[in-house]
């Protein structure tokens, strides 16, 4: 099944399942089903009737009696749906969104690595985050000039290792359990804000076509999703929703 999968012969795989009665919904190697890749690359198939289909719809469409892939399965964080979204197959979307895919529907699992945001994406937020940083340091040194305690000393030294981390770029750590979130916080009520370059606060879970289709910037994808009725407000584990996420990336466009 995954050198059919994987070679785009869906033709092949389909014989498979009704010949050789494999699952459907194997997973291959690499994490697909056939229909998660089919719904990735957009592929297109010639069906049973000669005609030239998407796969998507080719593996949907099966006649009465006939094994048919899951819509809504999620596999590797991704439904089909959120792959169409991820690659801006707009065609491909609105098939599986007619054929009873979920919209709406919110991934349990981590989305793979090669589908978070670019390096970079979050420059704005880190060059922000390094003014904040560097303005507590700059507080803190009034404070506390030289000749302060020894403890008074070590916490100015803290501030200013924080400030060069931000100065490299590092991101506020977002995670929303709070559970990596902290504060210094001194008898004169001076906060310093650390940063973490905590990787998993970009790993989404509770994932969204929408939010999946925001962060690849896909204008035509995310107005189709809008146009059947995506929830704009939904958050995946970063916390942040759709609007924040094209925020956050720079798609002032969409």
């Amino acid at each position: 099944m995954t050198k059919s999968v994987h070679l785009y012969l869906f033709e092949e795989a389909l014989r498979l399942v009704d010949e050789e009665e494999i699952a459907i919904d194997t997973e291959t190697l690499w994490g697909y089903t056939a229909l998660g890749l089919a719904a990735s690359e957009g592929t297109e198939c010639v069906n049973e009737e000669g005609i030239q289909v998407l796969a998507v719809e080719m593996l949907l469409d099966r006649p009465s009696g006939k094994i048919r892939p899951a819509i809504n399965r999620e596999t590797n964080g991704m439904t089909p749906l959120m792959w169409a979204a991820n690659h801006g197959h707009v065609d491909v979307a609105e098939s599986l969104i007619d054929r009873g895919a979920i919209v709406d529907y919110v991934s349990s699992e981590w989305a793979p690595p090669h589908i978070l945001p670019p390096p970079g994406a979050f420059a704005a937020e880190a060059a922000a985050a390094a003014a904040m940083v560097q303005e507590d340091l700059t507080r803190l040194v009034r404070l506390y000039p030289a000749g302060s305690s020894d403890s008074e000393h070590a916490l100015v030294e803290a501030a200013e290792e924080i400030a060069k981390a931000a100065q490299n770029g590092y991101a506020l750590s977002e995670d929303v359990d709070g559970e990596n979130n902290r504060e210094s916080t001194t008898g004169n009520n001076v906060v310093i804000t650390t940063l973490e370059t905590n990787k998993d606060s970009l790993y989404q879970k509770k994932k969204t076509p929408l939010i999946t289709a925001t962060c690849a910037g896909h204008k035509k994808m995310v107005w189709l999703l809008l146009q059947y009725g995506a929830n704009q407000r939904l958050r995946d584990s970063t916390g942040r929703n759709a609007l924040e996420w094209a925020a956050a990336l720079g798609n002032h466009d969409l």
